[in-house]
């Protein structure tokens, strides 16, 4: 009878043994056949993982760029004085617009990826240069507003420049006004067309200004080749102003008066 009853008993032990056993032999024998694909498998995890932590360490540089991107855009837009810079491009807006596009550089986030955040803060100056020259009444205040979006512009000018073609053929103002002021930071002798077009087609005299100011610029880089076809340009341009029903605008006249002497 006690051998009987023991039976049971040594089974089970016997049963738990090779349980114990089998599981560990199980998985040894499924590893050795497919240790080629699980090695594959823990390969893409890896760079998964990796690409994971490389996109945060991207996602929290891209932010904190994006905040010192508009750190130097506000800087700019706040110290902005019409009555000292309306005509001219000063050096603190050309350095900001340099410490703007080397710290974008000097990230680790690649361009393409800073780009966007770059667009987004111009767009947004575009839109308010729109909002501030539809709600605001014509003075002082509506010009020092305009004249701090124009700085926040030139900022973002260089970082921005790919954008350039894209803001020329656009319907808002604003957003011409940006193409303009990144070619007051970086003037293209392909765009002086398009800048005396502006002269004669635009129909507010701060965007007019700006161009004027565009154009002196260029002028000034020494990269217009015809100098004969840019004074005729540049005099057609003051003539039409000049035959403007009311006040012609007389920063936009000077500036460009300015422009034609230096031509030489």
């Amino acid at each position: 009878m006690a051998a009987e009853s023991a039976t049971p008993t040594l089974l089970s032990s016997i049963a738990a043994i090779l349980q114990a056993v089998a599981w560990p032999l199980v998985a040894l024998v499924f590893f050795v056949l497919y240790r080629r694909r699980i090695s594959s498998l823990l390969d893409i995890f890896g760079e998964k993982l990796s690409e994971a932590t490389r996109f945060k360490a991207w996602q929290l540089e891209l932010d904190s760029t994006t905040e010192d991107i508009r750190q130097v855009v506000e800087k700019a837009s706040n110290t902005a004085d019409p009555d000292h810079t309306l005509g001219i491009v000063s050096r603190s807006q050309i350095a900001a617009a340099e410490e703007v596009r080397d710290r974008i550089h000097n990230s680790p986030i690649p361009d393409a990826r800073a780009l966007p955040a770059v667009r987004d803060q111009l767009y947004a100056l575009i839109q308010e240069y729109d909002d501030a020259r539809r709600n605001l009444q014509p003075g002082f205040v509506r010009t020092k507003k305009m004249t701090g979006i124009v700085a926040g512009m030139r900022a973002l000018s260089l970082a921005a420049l790919s954008l350039l073609a894209q803001l020329t053929g656009e319907k808002s103002t604003g957003a011409r006004l940006a193409a303009i002021c990144m070619l007051q930071i970086s003037p293209d002798p392909d765009y002086f067309d398009w800048l005396i077009e502006r002269l004669k087609h635009e129909d507010q005299a701060f965007v007019l200004c700006q161009a004027a100011v565009a154009v002196l610029e260029l002028v000034q880089s020494g990269k217009l080749k015809d100098k004969v076809k840019a004074n005729k340009a540049i005099s057609e341009a003051i003539q039409h102003i000049s035959g403007y029903n009311g006040h012609p605008d007389q920063n936009t006249l000077e500036i460009l008066q300015s422009a034609l002497a230096k031509l030489g």
